[in-house]
């Protein structure tokens, strides 16, 4: 509890209102957090001016305590009485009140909460006291009874039922000379219910003509603390608390209030700037054991009838069969997305920052893939690749991915890992012991999808990578006979690393995409505290019906480090046509076409695939939520003509 109460008291969080519920928690669970946390949400309030949901924790706070006057003046410039007859309250939630009910006689008080109004009297003879009682209740209130009871010295109480709205009840007691007591009283009410008493003096025996009954004022002397600029007034307080000042001006009160801190601290009160004296009283809020429960205003709610229809529909026969419709098998859908590719391939390692002068890499890759979401915020993926390459014997990879959405934590978290095999100098089908070259790699990513408009949002990231390979170099000739998978030069000098990223993304329309990342990748850290290299991507996603179209210009520039020495720049311009068919078994057939040219190098790398995607009725729920674009769109592309059902049919 003291852990939660100090991490919302000193936490830098902007959301206030979110500190504030804790603290409010806090102190309706230890009446020891009460005082504390009414001062920091009182000061988050000040602060944060027009915060919705601050004022009402301010004022759940006050509820469950009171304002108490503060005695303990250490100096000032003396004291000064004020008359106050009527009902004058002082508490700010009496104030707003009284201005929101008719206005007080001199004669008259108002009780509220279950208040007792006790009228002592000593009369050198017998008298008469007329006592008019009358509920009272906000205008915007449904009525509710009030049961009130009055009592004349050790009598037996008195109680009558009152309503809003209805005329005062009159009460006539006789009263016998000497010292005698009324006791006015609320038994039971509810929230928002006063009670209006006003009292009047009838003489048995007048003195002179016209003076049958002499309203009985209430007259008050309240006493008020007077500073002047020489002589301020100095309090000794022991905080924290909220210190509560009223400050008679002009006949009007107005009310501040001060945050006193932990421990004995000592306010000084000194008039405006312009002003030589002021008026003065104090009070602080002290927290109330108990305070007596307030039941719910009950309304009674009067229902009316609904008609009965117009028009009579005859009821429809039972159906005598029930026809269940199976289009897809049951028993699969729970297993996932399978998908089956064949890629024809030109690729050059520019992208790594060397090897410039190697000649392009073409194979034609077989793979399968499989993926799964559990329902819940949890995406897998795994696959296999089969490789037939034009220079080199084949390779085989296997690869796989667990991907997080957030649920507890900030951010989602994916950790990916690959493994590739091939005996580069020979063609066997097959990598053979003691002559196959392996390559591994993992890598473990977060990153926070963060909203900066409905159109716009912006992806920080961090990525930790790490790989290992059976080779750390070869000569320059075999050098074709590798997979870039299983060996590059590049590979070899970064064994391990970091890559922090910032990409923004625009979606002007529902089927276009603006976005840019701008990347940084580090060194193997321990050898190379510096930058290996920076990138920057720009590119254009365009959706056309079944058709997909992306553009992209990227540009890297790799820092002269050991393993480099020179600063070098790689440039491309890329582009890539997609088209999606998707067939009345919910299969869908993907077709890309991606070509890329390389300034530098002069050389120009593609891809052509063709995949088809075995959904069997889970369309688009295996697939993670940033692998494919326009997901909104293409799921409505979905088509919906066959699905598993059941009709009815009559005998």
């Amino acid at each position: 509890m003291t852990g939660l109460f100090n991490m919302a008291a000193q936490s830098s969080d902007p959301d206030s209102v979110r500190r504030a519920v804790l603290m409010l928690w806090a102190a309706e669970q230890k009446a020891e957090y009460h005082l504390p946390a009414l001062s920091m949400v009182r000061a988050l309030t000040a602060t944060k001016t027009g915060a919705p949901g601050l004022t009402s924790i301010v004022e759940r706070l006050y509820r469950r305590g009171s304002w108490v006057p503060v005695t303990a003046v250490a100096s000032g410039a003396g004291l000064r009485t004020r008359e106050v007859t009527g009902w004058r309250p002082e508490t700010p939630q009496l104030r707003v009140r009284r201005a929101l009910l008719p206005p007080a006689a001199d004669n008259e008080q108002l009780l509220s909460d279950t208040g007792r109004m006790v009228f002592s009297m000593v009369n050198k003879s017998a008298t008469i006291l007329e006592i008019t009682l009358a509920a009272e209740e906000l205008p915007y209130l449904i009525t509710q009874p009030l049961v009130v009871s009055y009592q004349l010295d050790k009598g037996e109480p008195q109680r009558l039922t009152l309503r809003a709205g209805q005329p005062p009840r009159k009460v006539t007691l006789r009263v016998p000379a000497g010292k005698h007591a009324v006791r006015i009283g609320i038994e039971e009410r509810f929230a928002d219910q006063f009670l209006r008493v006003g009292l009047q003096e009838r003489q048995t025996k007048p003195e002179r003509k016209g003076h049958l009954r002499q309203p009985v004022v209430n007259r008050i002397e309240r006493p008020y603390q007077v500073a002047t600029q020489r002589e301020p007034i100095r309090l000794r307080m022991e905080g924290p608390a909220v210190l509560r000042i009223d400050e008679l001006r002009d006949g009007d009160s107005t009310i501040t209030y001060r945050m006193v801190g932990s421990g004995f601290q000592q306010v000084e009160i000194a008039p405006e700037k312009g002003r030589a004296e002021g008026l003065y009283r104090f009070f602080t809020h002290v927290i109330v054991a108990e305070k007596p429960f307030v039941p719910a205003r009950y309304v009674e709610i009067v229902q009316t009838p609904v008609p009965p229809p117009t028009v009579t529909i005859a009821t429809l026969a039972p159906p005598g069969k029930v026809r269940l419709k199976d289009d897809f098998p049951l028993g699969r859908q729970e297993d996932g997305t399978w998908s089956a590719s064949g890629t024809l391939i030109r690729r050059k390692p520019v992208q790594e920052g060397g090897d410039e002068n190697l000649a392009p890499e073409q194979f034609m890759e077989s793979s399968a893939t499989h993926r799964y979401f559990n329902g819940e915020r949890r995406y897998y993926e795994s696959g296999a690749l089969f490789r037939i390459r034009e220079h080199g014997g084949p390779t085989l990879g296997m690869q796989a991915r667990l991907s997080q959405l957030p649920l507890y934590a900030p951010f989602t978290w994916s950790i990916a890992g690959s493994l590739y095999l091939q005996n580069p100098v020979d063609d066997t089908l097959l990598p053979l012991p003691g002559t196959t070259q392996w390559a591994t790699h993992i890598q473990g990513s977060v990153y926070q999808l963060r909203e900066l408009t409905p159109k716009t949002w912006h992806r920080p990231s961090i990525s930790l990578f790490g790989r290992i390979l059976s080779r750390s170099k070869i000569n320059s000739k075999d050098r074709q006979e590798f997979d870039q998978d299983i060996f590059s030069r590049y590979k070899a000098e970064h064994r391990y690393g970091a890559v922090i990223s910032e990409s923004l993304s625009h979606r002007p329309w529902l089927d276009t995409l603006w976005h840019g990342t701008l990347s940084l990748a580090s060194n193997e850290l321990q050898d190379h505290p510096v930058p290996d290299h920076l990138s920057l991507a720009l590119g254009w996603k365009q959706l056309l019906g079944a058709f997909q179209t992306n553009a992209l210009y990227r540009s890297s520039l790799y820092f002269s480090d050991m393993d480099r020495s020179r600063t070098l720049s790689q440039n491309s311009l890329g582009t890539e046509l997609i088209y999606n068919r998707w067939h009345g078994d919910l299969d869908r057939l993907e077709l890309s076409a991606r070509m890329n040219w390389h300034f530098e190098s002069q050389d120009i790398t593609s891809i052509l695939s063709l995949t088809w995607h075995f959904n069997n009725g889970r369309g688009l729920r295996d697939f993670f939520p940033g692998d494919l674009d326009f997901r909104d769109l293409r799921q409505r592309m979905t088509p919906t003509s066959r699905n598993n059902g059941m009709t009815y049919e009559s005998d």
